[in-house]
């Protein structure tokens, strides 16, 4: 189980690391746990990278037995048979022109299209796609443009930016309008940001790691923020939070606006709360890697996060239930009947009910889902690790 788990967390981790450094680095800098490891990854080439976190715990998650959690009614499709019935879903998949690259997040756009991040060697772009198929790039100026939401303004935002040893560039946020104008508001030199969403006074707000000059994260003197800034661009608000550490290994964002009006971090073995006013709780999640938060439309009771052992909940106040998955979620999205969830390392996508039943699609091997959200009457779109966009309806 340690070492499916090892192996698993090992392959996510390098897949996000192209999309982050786009196999363009030398060497690797790791970051560490709220508890104080030092990095681990110190090895000249990627390829040494993926071999060491293949066999050694990394970046703070906990690599240790499930123990006695809430187990799922779990439903597995993995015959001939079941692949054969989730064909009836008539996945329909686009390639993407041009040269092969990385496909990050994918979100519904409130112009009827769909939107998601491109990445090769460097070059940084944002696609739409329509629901027949057409596809439109618009370059930026951003590094590494993911981690796309629709902002207050009907406008899409993005993240920009990476820092690794020998290889910082200016983080940013990024906004790009429906017809394809591209600005993009940059922070400073070496550091990372996470976690973009719309929050309190509708603004947008996100995680901020500043790192060293050695581009190493989460270690002193490194120092994370949580940051509000309007659609103007302007910061408007920062507040300190030390225990907050860079997750650059997953797709899903690590933030959500909850129906409490209270922003909700995911951070590693812990669930943050964050009033408007800075004011912080922090509720424990039992033998979990958290990773990725979720508000679920039309549940105002509490909000759906993924991790490393599976998927849970959490109330607004505090209350945590979990369910054990052996193939752990890449991204979230609300959909019909329930959460959905990719997994590109077992090539599957999944759905989780309110009432914790999993029930999980094999896919053709050629197939590997990365980010999904849900699209209109009922469909679900997803990128596809072999630079396409898939589309399904369940």
């Amino acid at each position: 189980m340690l070492y499916l788990r090892l192996r698993r967390f090992a392959f996510r981790f390098c897949y996000w690391k192209y999309i982050v450094a786009r196999l363009q680095l030398r060497s690797v800098g790791g970051c560490a746990s709220d508890r104080g490891e030092e990095p681990i990854m110190k090895q000249a080439s990627f390829a040494s990278l993926c071999a060491m976190l293949a066999i050694l715990t990394a970046c703070g998650g906990r690599n240790t037995d499930l123990g006695p959690l809430p187990q799922a009614v779990f439903n597995t499709s993995t015959s001939q048979s079941d692949l054969a019935a989730f064909s009836t879903l008539r996945i329909r998949e686009f390639p993407i022109p041009g040269p092969s690259a990385v496909l990050s997040n994918i979100v519904s756009g409130p112009d009827g299209n769909f939107w998601f991040g491109i990445g090769s060697n460097g070059d940084s772009k944002i696609g739409r796609i329509t629901p027949t198929g057409r596809v439109t790039e618009y370059p930026t100026t951003a590094y590494d443009a993911h981690g796309l939401i629709v902002g207050p303004d009907r406008n899409l935002w993005f993240i920009g930016g990476a820092c690794f040893p020998l290889h910082c560039v200016p983080a940013g946020i990024g906004r790009i309008t429906p017809s394809g104008k591209v600005t993009f508001f940059a922070t400073s030199q070496c550091s990372f940001i996470q976690g973009l969403t719309v929050g309190p006074n509708d603004n947008l707000w996100f995680q901020f790691v500043q790192a060293r000059r050695d581009g190493t994260l989460c270690v002193p003197p490194a120092s994370a923020s949580l940051r509000e800034m309007t659609i103007a661009g302007k910061i408007d608000a920062s507040f300190d939070e030390p225990n907050l550490c860079c997750r650059f290994d997953q797709v899903a964002s690590p933030t959500a606006y909850g129906p409490d009006r209270n922003l909700w971090l995911a951070n590693y073995d812990s669930v943050v709360r964050v009033t408007a006013r800075g004011a912080t709780r922090s509720f424990q999640v039992s033998n979990g890697s958290v990773f990725g938060m979720l508000t679920v439309p039309g549940d105002d009771s509490s909000l759906w996060f993924a991790e490393n052992a599976g998927i849970g909940k959490i109330t607004m106040l505090g209350g945590v239930t979990q369910y054990s998955d052996p193939n752990a979620p890449n991204d979230i999205a609300a959909g019909p009947g329930g959460v959905w969830f990719t997994n590109n390392f077992s090539n599957a996508i999944g759905r989780i009910t309110s009432t914790g039943t999993i029930t999980e699609f094999a896919v053709p091997k050629s197939i590997s889902p990365v980010g999904i959200t849900e699209g209109p009457r009922g469909s679900l779109w997803f990128t596809d690790g072999a630079f396409k966009i898939g589309t399904f309806t369940p």
